[in-house]
């Protein structure tokens, strides 16, 4: 496992360069630094990319900071238009024990958008200001009633004619995020899903073809050398990523003790009795009584049991460091009374997103 230098935290990310996660303050004009660059100085850290979230490859994110206190990872938690990030809920309950010191410690927010590249031929002057037809013809038109009415036709425009395309690369977030889109101009097309959306990108760049096209960053299409043929075709205009940063518990980034009081954030991941009536019931009743706020749920299967999950739950409090520690503490130890496992997944002070200020 590489490491930075001995001024230098390393921070891991799904890569390679380009994709939303890469954190690095040089690319603060661009893309995701616009939003999370504050977190890192690139003169205090070293960034590293990673092939997947955690899989096969010995250099993957969870992975990564299971290695090292001084590795910190960036990965993606959920999508404002869809949904959680399977992969990642997956890594953070941690079923095989592989990454079993990995906690969350830190939130922001990426607002995300999305263009389609590939290598189809420049078009003319005069068609590079007509909206996206979902009839893909040659012909170009400026009639707004060849527009599908509910698509973002004002931040969709099309550069060149999609007919050839054949195949489609993107990640299954960048893929749902653009659904509508693809239904519309590209139905026809197989989509592809790949590790991140730079990797993508670089895929298409190596086949060359003037069919496959990638969905990703605008930051990718300058890396990998693609044209840009649409231009923030995401299905909603307020398309936003969360991210979690990652550490190992004796990281030295721990937070430190304070009295000062703060807005907190936390998960916990928990299973129940399937056949005890009002199990899960009883479990969320401990938030409550412990003044805790519930504000999402998700569920994974526990690949012990069909039918038999874990429930990833993330929940509000407010108060000091130490407050906070002892009031998740207390719940915990009444949640070990009516679930059958409860594991922490890490807390961290709450981060506005940046519509919220």
């Amino acid at each position: 496992m590489a490491r930075g230098s001995d001024e230098n935290l390393l921070v891991a990310y799904l890569g390679p360069p380009s994709s939303y996660t890469h954190l690095d303050k040089l690319l603060i004009h661009i893309d995701i630094a616009k939003a999370a660059a504050e977190l890192f100085d690139a003169k205090d850290y070293a960034f590293q990319d990673q092939k997947t979230i955690k899989g096969t490859h010995n250099l993957d994110v969870f992975l990564a900071v299971q290695s090292s206190p001084s590795v910190m990872g960036v990965v993606p938690f959920e999508n404002s238009s869809n949904g959680a990030v399977d992969f990642t809920l997956d890594c953070l309950i941690d079923r095989g024990q592989e990454s079993p010191d990995v906690l969350a410690y830190r939130e922001t927010y990426l607002d995300v958008q999305h263009c389609l590249m590939g290598h189809l031929k420049k078009p003319n002057i005069s068609d590079t200001i007509a909206p996206l037809s979902p009839n893909a013809s040659s012909r170009r038109t400026t009639s707004k009633t060849s527009v599908v009415p509910h698509l973002p036709i004002q931040r969709s425009q099309s550069l060149t004619d999609l007919q050839c395309i054949t195949d489609v690369y993107s990640h299954p977030q960048a893929l749902g995020q653009c659904r509508e889109f693809l239904s519309t101009y590209l139905k026809r097309a197989e989509q592809h899903e790949e590790a991140s959306t730079s990797k993508a990108a670089s895929i298409v760049a190596q086949q060359a073809s003037p069919n496959t096209v990638a969905i990703a960053s605008k930051l990718a299409a300058e890396v990998h050398g693609l044209d840009i043929m649409a231009t923030n075709i995401q299905d909603s205009e307020d398309n936003t990523t969360r991210f979690l940063v990652l550490q190992r518990r004796d990281s030295p980034l721990q937070l430190s003790d304070s009295k000062s009081q703060a807005k907190w954030k936390a998960l916990l991941a928990l299973s129940v009795d399937n056949d005890a009536v009002g199990a899960l019931a009883d479990a969320l009743h401990v938030f409550k009584q412990h003044d805790l706020n519930l504000t999402n749920i998700d569920k994974r299967p526990n690949r012990l049991k069909p039918w038999h999950y874990v429930f990833i739950v993330e929940f509000e409090c407010v108060g000091s460091s130490i407050e906070v520690n002892s009031q998740i503490g207390k719940a915990v130890e009444d949640l070990g009374n009516v679930t059958e496992s409860c594991k922490g997944l890490g807390r961290w002070k709450e981060q506005q997103h940046p519509s919220d200020h």
